[in-house]
């Protein structure tokens, strides 16, 4: 039994490796997402299943490469193109904060309250996701698009919401909760984007 969960884990890890690897190459803001299995390895010290994981996403990268697409030279020309288009009309100083703003709106009071209280073994996944999203912020390559660009970088930083209610009991909890499905509605019905 034993051995088989071994199995299994490792080809979870080889699996989400080889997930990783193909999001990579559908956008570029997806490398950042690495750091949320490095940082759940690194708690829980599973380096050896990090590695493969890495070892298989890079090996996605590996064989677009071998078909003639190179990663790294796709980032730099992406970029390159990105701020003499869109880019140059965006202020960077507006795009730091605004961008904050629309990613505060898609998480919710819950999930900012809880972000203050979570503690235990989310603290590194969530902190994991709040590190990507900062990075992703100071690269200026998401300015003012982050609706949409930054929502697999907040599906890991709601998990916090769970913690709203942390110390005063069940019945907060719950209306934090409720409060955070009243906003979600609010935001499905108010607001309209071109996405």
């Amino acid at each position: 039994t034993r051995t088989r969960t071994r199995t299994r884990t490792r080809g979870l890890a080889i699996a989400g490796g080889i997930g990783l690897g193909l999001t990579m190459m559908c956008t570029y803001g997806a490398s950042l997402l690495a750091l949320i299995p490095a940082a759940v390895a690194t708690r829980t010290r599973r380096f050896a299943l990090l590695g493969l994981a890495a070892g298989s996403a890079l090996g996605v990268l590996a064989l677009a490469y071998v078909a003639g697409f190179d990663y790294l030279d796709g980032l730099r020309l992406t970029r390159t193109e990105y701020y003499a288009g869109v880019a140059a009309e965006r202020p960077y100083s507006y795009a730091l904060v605004a961008n904050i703003a629309a990613l505060a709106v898609i998480l919710g009071p819950a999930t900012l309250v809880g972000l203050t209280r979570t503690r235990g073994p989310i603290v590194h996944l969530v902190g994991a996701a709040v590190v990507a999203v900062t990075l992703a912020n100071l690269s200026g390559l998401s300015r003012l698009e982050v609706e949409r660009i930054w929502l697999p970088f907040a599906l890991w930083i709601l998990p916090a919401a769970a913690y709203a209610g942390a110390g005063a009991g069940a019945t907060m909890t719950r209306r934090w909760l409720l409060a955070q499905m009243v906003w979600a509605l609010a935001v499905q019905v108010a607001v309209r984007t071109g996405w």
